[in-house]
């Protein structure tokens, strides 16, 4: 009976695979479950087919150790679905000053009009006279879709966040060492997907302080057990790192970190092209330094995001403060 309130489920939904993760309150993985979604259900990170894709999760969790009990749960909101903004609020706002101000700073960087989103605010560490403030905005039918797709009687949905959140929240919690401390050092966390990659660069503390999401032609497999970018594609990816390198290099930063994560992430064209600029910045991949008893790194780069929701659902008090998209 305890099982349910020790430990903690996330999801990772995706154009292909629905990937759940659950873990006990001691971070020990108790189950890794991946479902194959056929071509059709889901199209470019959005639920397209919300009846079938919600039956054939039915019959999948049949059969699983989830539909034995309620359990909580956070559900990952593709990135590539997520908006955000963040910025420095001056002074010490607090309450609803605080909130309209945000929303109203937020409003001018994010494209989709806040009043068909859900929003979040979240606050960081103090910085440069005022507090690091994100706004985070994700379409209202996206989240609503993803959300009712799950038995309330058998996941208790308690958060929604974005993927590199979850990932960086992972990375915080199981590696000891080698991440940057110091708060002008910052961290990336590189999620690459077959069609989609977002960079997003957190302060040591977890303040989100950029994010980019970039879409390109499907990766090649070149058998079951790896992928294969296009040398375009990870041209992209690595300019990209460059770029924002010399960006907060200029404003008195340092992006010193770059955690790369994803099936997609161990292409070996990829991280050939990742050594040849480790003059520039670290660039490591996550399977190489998140440790997790009793799976593998390929399954680290493969559940990830789920392992990093799920320690959120386990530990779900301390990280109330982050955002959220639950209705």
């Amino acid at each position: 009976m305890l099982g349910k309130y020790l430990s903690g489920v996330g999801i990772d939904i995706s154009d292909h695979h629905i990937r759940m993760a659950q873990i006990s309150y001691f971070n020990r993985i108790e189950y890794l479950h991946e479902i194959v979604l056929p071509d059709g259900l889901v199209q470019d990170e959005k639920i397209v087919k919300t009846a079938e894709l919600k039956k054939l999760l039915q019959e999948q969790i049949k059969s699983s150790p989830f539909a034995k009990t309620k359990i909580k749960t956070t559900i990952l909101v593709p990135e590539s679905r997520v908006f955000s903004s963040s910025f420095v609020l001056k002074g010490k706002q607090k309450g609803e000053e605080m909130k309209l101000e945000a929303m109203k700073r937020g409003q001018k960087d994010i494209p989709l009009p806040f009043g068909q989103a859900i929003t979040s605010i979240s606050q960081g560490s103090s910085e440069d006279g005022g507090v690091r403030t994100t706004v985070y905005a994700a379409q209202k039918e996206i989240v609503k879709n993803i959300q009712d797709l799950f038995d309330p009687n058998i996941f208790k949905v308690h958060s929604m966040e974005a993927n590199t959140k979850a990932l960086f929240r992972l990375c915080k919690k199981l590696v000891h060492t080698g991440l940057p401390t110091e708060e002008k050092n910052l961290i990336g966390i590189v999620d690459i997907g077959h069609s989609w990659t977002t960079i997003s660069l957190y302060t040591p503390r977890g303040s989100s302080v950029f994010s980019r999401t970039f879409s390109y032609q499907k990766s090649v497999s070149q058998d079951q057990n790896s992928a294969l970018l296009s040398q375009k594609t990870v041209d992209m990816i690595i300019s990209t790192i460059l770029e924002s390198v010399v960006y907060f290099d200029e404003n008195g930063m340092k992006a010193s970190l770059f955690i790369l994560a994803g099936v997609e992430a161990t292409s070996q064209n990829l991280i050939a092209a990742s050594k040849k600029i480790k003059d520039k910045t670290s660039i490591k991949q996550i399977g190489q330094i998140v440790k997790v008893p009793g799976i593998t790194p390929e399954q680290v780069h493969t559940f990830g995001p789920a392992i990093g929701a799920a320690i959120r659902s386990v530990h779900s008090h301390k990280y109330s403060y982050q955002h959220n998209f639950i209705f």
